[in-house]
């Protein structure tokens, strides 16, 4: 009750304000869907959700407001929108905080009345609201990290995250976003790039669907982007070398949790280092093995005709660093 009071007084100050509540429609369209006929995860959290924030954001006649995504927890795919479907996105304001970060929870249902599809919590900024608070893009990323979860920690690469399957990415026009980073949609297609790959490819994926098996998202935790360079955290470029996906993978009965973070080892340049460590070496070292982005994405193998979970097979489990586990 309290954040929401914080939350409104916050809402109220900006000029012109914007609403704690709202609601935006948008239907399903056979390029929001994927092979199995559903609308792709992806486009839950970096189409509709990032389209309702911009809407509530909006103001002055306007259809849309620029809005930065910087995070988003406690996702639940809790089942499956189709061709057809018209989504109904309630978003809600219910933490606010210095700099133009919000907090706003969704809950994007069927306009049918069947049912909640996805419900997410997500952590934003309205871009014109840091500018105008002196601090720029940069500063708005910077400390103090207000409002932010203690997990989003976009920083130097964990030592034991080493030995993770890495997966490398070419930085291409389409994938940059508009303010200096990959865009929050081509960070989680590199992670699902990435977790097909650790399977071996993409004909894996054609062989489960041969044996009826269904390997479906089912939530993400714990995502964070680099959305614009911040304090000692590179910007990308288009043709950027040295990016990768390093994921590693828990199998727990249908079960399988993904750790994957988007890590950048390029060098920083000369004269990059902070004033507290102003030696070029130690300057690379903490440019070198930069997370960009990160998340727990947990998907759940499905049979395919009865619609219960199951095992992976075993030719599947055994191809992670984690063996399964009983």
């Amino acid at each position: 009750m309290a954040a929401a009071l914080v939350a409104a007084c916050y809402l109220a100050h900006i000029s012109p304000p914007i609403p704690r509540s709202s609601i935006l429609s948008q239907p399903v369209f056979i390029e929001d869907t994927d092979a199995y006929s559903v609308v792709y995860h992806n486009n839950f959290i970096t189409k509709y959700v990032h389209r309702a924030l911009q809407r509530h954001c909006a103001v002055d006649g306007r259809s849309a407001a620029p809005v930065d995504l910087l995070a988003v927890d406690e996702t639940r795919f809790l089942r499956p929108a189709t061709l057809g479907d018209v989504v109904r996105i309630q978003t809600t304001v219910v933490h606010a905080a210095a700099r133009g970060i919000l907090v706003a929870d969704h809950s994007l249902a069927c306009m049918r009345g069947d049912g909640e599809f996805v419900r997410a919590r997500s952590f934003f900024r309205l871009r014109a609201a840091a500018c105008a608070d002196g601090g720029g893009d940069e500063a708005a990323l910077g400390e103090p990290r207000v409002a932010l979860p203690t997990w989003y920690d976009l920083g130097a690469a964990p030592a034991g995250h080493a030995g993770a399957f890495a997966y490398d990415l070419d930085v291409w026009q389409d994938e940059l976003g508009t303010t200096g980073g990959l865009s929050a949609g081509a960070v989680l297609r590199a992670f699902e790039r990435a977790r097909t790959a650790s399977l071996g490819g993409p004909a894996v994926l054609s062989r489960l669907h041969a044996e009826r098996i269904k390997c479906l998202v089912a939530r993400i935790d714990e995502l964070a982007f680099n959305v614009c360079p911040a304090r000692g955290l590179p910007s990308v470029r288009l043709g950027e070398r040295g990016l990768c996906v390093r994921t590693t993978a828990e199998v727990r009965k249908a079960r399988i949790t993904f750790e994957q973070r988007l890590v950048c080892s390029r060098a920083a340049p000369a004269g990059a280092a902070p004033a507290d460590q102003p030696d070029a070496e130690t300057a690379t070292r903490r440019v070198t093995d930069a997370v960009l982005a990160r998340g727990l994405v947990t998907c759940l193998c499905v049979d395919a005709e009865s619609g219960r979970m199951s095992s992976p097979p075993e030719w599947l489990a055994s191809r992670y660093l984690l063996p399964a586990q009983k």
